[in-house]
Formats: structure tokens, sequence, C-alpha cells
């Protein structure tokens, strides 16, 4: 299981107007990711449609995730709330797909996912999905299923197209309500407000649970 690495964390904060000496907003952020070859960030302007977005992305993803437009700015942290859950699940047999679900019995669905190989033979991975997530190990007739938010589905990329085009604070809160996955902490600012939002879908569960 990988570790959190000692002191890496992202942070962000903001300054009202009524304590700044301009009379407006300040917004800061400190994106905390590992360092890597090529960087996963990278700087950016996009203008189009009267509206000019400048800040930080990443590549291959359109939109800007962490930067302003001419009349609010916004950035994010990860959020750390768990998101998910491990379940226990018992086939009829060490080699059946039938498994006993939530819901009665159910089958699971084998996907080959192939992964492409730089210069060497294309590998085929098998992975087992049940009703609850994919199946990460198995042992018998008993496998260990990982329940993920993520696995629902993310409008991540909708979300930051929404920010990059919204012109206030009040749009800006009401982008982030419809925000599924994965959850983040989004501060935003424009010149009168400020404020920061633990957006994203988060798994009821009951007192003790987990």
């Amino acid at each position: 299981i990988l570790q959190p690495m000692l002191g890496n964390g992202s942070n962000n904060w903001a300054v009202g107007p009524k304590l700044s000496r301009t009379g407006s907003t300040l917004l800061a952020n400190d994106t905390h990711l590992g360092i890597s070859l090529p960087g996963i960030w990278f700087e950016q302007q996009l203008e189009q449609s009267g509206n000019n977005v400048y800040g930080g992305g990443f590549v291959g993803a359109p939109g800007v995730f962490v930067g302003f437009n001419a009349q609010i700015a916004w950035a994010v942290t990860n959020g750390s709330t768990d998101v998910s859950d491990w379940y226990e699940i018992r086939f009829n047999d060490a080699t059946s797909l039938e498994y006993s679900g939530p819901n009665g019995p159910a089958t699971a669905r084998l996907i080959k996912e192939k992964i492409k190989v730089h210069r060497g033979t294309d590998q085929i991975v098998p992975l087992l999905w049940t009703e609850l997530g994919p199946v990460v190990t198995r042992k018998g007739d008993r496998g260990l299923v990982l329940r993920w938010t993520v696995h629902d589905g993310s409008n991540a990329v909708k979300l930051f197209r929404d920010l990059n085009e919204a012109r206030t604070f009040d749009e800006c809160q009401k982008v982030l309500a419809g925000f599924h996955a994965p959850i983040q902490n989004v501060i935003c600012a424009d010149p009168k407000a400020i404020g920061i939002t633990h957006a994203g879908v988060t798994p009821i569960r009951w007192r003790g649970q987990g």
C-alpha cells in the first residue's frame, strides 16, 4: 500500500476584501505532487469566446485546473475524505464467475485489458468487475473487491470547464454543487467574496463503520 510522502500536502488560502490593502481579494494555491518527468502540471492560457483563462493544467485534459479569468480565481487541493471501501465476496467455486452479491446471485464481468508495451509484446490483463467494483485479489472462492466512488464516473473535466467560464463566486459555488469525484477542496474568489468547498460524493456510513 502506498504511504503518503512526508511533508507532501497541497494547501490554499484566500484573503477577503476587508483585510486586503487593495479592497479586493487575494487567492493563493500550492499544489504538492511528486516530482516527475515529464511533469504533471503545465502552464497554459486559453482564450475563446471572449473568455481569457490562465493557469495550470494536466497534459491531455482540456481546461485550466488552477487559475483565473478576468472575473474570478480558483484553486484545488485533494480532499482527504475516505471514499473507498473493501468487501469480501464469495464465488460459487474457485473458477466460477457467479457470486453472492448484496442483491442476491450475480455474475462478474471478465474484461481483458490490453497493456501496450514500448518495444515489447502487448500484455493482456484479465480483470473481474462486480456490481460493487473490481476484484483486486482472489483466493479460491473468495474475492476482495474495492468499492470506490470514482468507479461510478467522474465529471471533473466538465467541472473545470465550467469553472473556466464562471464569472462570480456564486457561479463557482453552483458549479461545485454538482461535482462527483474525486473529492477536492476547491477555493474560489471574486473581487467581493471568498470561500472554500469540500466538493464531491461521499459514501453514507453508520457511526463507527470503517
